[in-house]
């Protein structure tokens, strides 16, 4: 069992979720982790920021492929509040394949992946272009910054 120390059972901050213990995840449907601004970025980067985790989420991995499948570059075991920033091979074509999971504690507790029709969890979701963008999971959709 995961150890739970003294800080996750103080109140969350009323900007980020209720005043509930933090251990628990809980965040309003509204709140989006702060992100690198976009012009301090790397001209071929790609910055991702979860909005809407699970409850309880709190590890989570972006992999990022190119349009024919042979190349992937990845971010991983990031805390569900840190944004996943992927320097990204100029001549890669766009827009790029994406597989997202969200655990906790090793549990899954949601994957999404645009890599091919044939992996589970197949959605027709891509980031369109290098920059900044938030991956909203309750609409399952991209959101520039």
């Amino acid at each position: 069992m995961a150890e739970i120390k003294l800080e996750d059972w103080l109140p969350c901050s009323p900007l980020i979720g209720p005043p509930l213990p933090r251990f628990l995840g809980i965040t309003w449907p509204w709140y989006k982790p702060p992100m690198i601004p976009p012009e301090e970025l790397p001209p071929y980067a790609v910055q991702v920021g979860l909005k809407n985790p699970p409850s309880g989420a709190k590890k989570w991995f972006l992999i990022v492929q190119d349009w024919p499948n042979t190349t992937q570059r990845s971010a991983r075991d990031l805390n569900v509040d840190e944004p996943a920033i992927i320097d990204v091979p100029s001549e890669w074509e766009l827009p790029l394949r994406i597989i997202i999971q969200i655990t906790t504690n090793g549990v899954l507790l949601y994957s999404v992946n645009s890599i091919g029709p044939d992996f589970a969890g197949y959605k027709e979701i891509f980031i369109p272009a290098y920059g900044s963008y938030y991956y909203n999971i309750a609409t399952e959709q991209f959101e520039e910054v």
